[in-house]
């Protein structure tokens, strides 16, 4: 092997053995064995030659069982190596059995072809010279690069990369404005934004769409009870336990708060427990069974 260059994890398989006169005296099974004796020494620790250490030969058991052959299948390898040792194509050196010409048929490198660098187009090029770099290099099947537009990344080295902000449905942000405008932010607020967390929010707002409320009713709602809370910021999530009955022209029921200081719907405790005749409700509001 030329110095300096490791051996490939796989050899070379050329086209012309389908026409090679020599491979046409073999039979399948005696080609099969053929295949695995190439393989065998090209993993050799000295390429070329079947060898299970640097200084030990494989003999034809350590072959056969190298190609996991059963009983049967032995003769098909013991004739085909007497066949390429008559034909040229095996010799035994010593103990040791050698692929003739292994070296010159597998260690080619695109850069050893003469013709390599010179352009021609007419040229007809078998397969067995176009390997993978070749194929790239010279820009065969290869489209035109395309230039595409690349935001320049400003994030100082070491720093933490802004997340982009989740795109929000743009009623849910009208509602938003609103709600800021009517707190009076950010004057009123000291610069601080008055709604806790967009996301919950934005879904409560999302699900009183869902139900059918318009944008005004929400709006009328949620003031009316932040005036009930002398203008403090009331979350979206007991605006949408309380619109039915605001949106029917009554006024939500003022909110209470429990011992463990959340805000709880008056409207749950005054209809808890009660039922409508003849009917099982599926629940106590306890999230209990009946």
């Amino acid at each position: 092997m030329p110095r300096g260059r490791r051996p490939y994890p796989w050899i070379k398989l050329w086209f012309d053995m389908l026409n090679d006169v020599k491979m046409n005296r073999l039979s399948i099974a005696e080609r099969g064995c053929w295949t695995g004796i190439l393989l065998l020494a090209g993993q050799s620790p000295e390429r070329g030659k079947l060898l299970l250490t640097e200084t030990e030969p494989m003999n034809t058991d350590d072959i056969a069982g190298a190609l996991h052959l059963t009983p049967d299948e032995v003769p098909a390898l013991e004739s085909c190596i007497s066949k390429l040792v008559a034909l040229n194509s095996l010799r035994w050196n010593g103990h040791c059995l050698e692929v003739i010409n292994f070296k010159k048929r597998q260690e080619v490198y695109e850069s050893d072809f003469k013709d390599y660098h010179v352009p021609d187009e007419k040229k007809l090029r078998i397969n067995s010279e176009l390997t993978p770099n070749k194929v790239l290099k010279e820009g065969e099947g290869r489209g035109k690069r395309k230039d595409v537009d690349v935001e320049e990344d400003t994030t100082p080295k070491g720093g933490r990369k802004k997340r982009p902000a989740p795109q929000t449905d743009p009623s849910v942000k009208e509602i938003f404005g609103e709600v800021k405008k009517y707190l009076g932010y950010p004057e009123k607020t000291g610069g601080r934004d008055p709604i806790p967390n967009y996301g919950m929010e934005g879904q409560a707002i999302k699900r009183m769409f869902t139900r059918g409320f318009t944008r005004e009713e929400i709006l009328a709602c949620w003031r009316s009870k932040v005036s009930q809370r002398g203008g403090e910021y009331v979350s979206m999530k007991w605006v949408n336990e309380d619109i039915l009955d605001f949106a029917r022209g009554g006024e939500p029921l003022p909110d209470k708060i429990n011992q463990g200081g959340k805000i709880k719907s008056g409207r749950k405790d005054e209809n808890k427990g009660q039922r409508v005749a003849g009917a099982r409700p599926a629940s106590d509001f306890s999230g209990r069974k009946w």
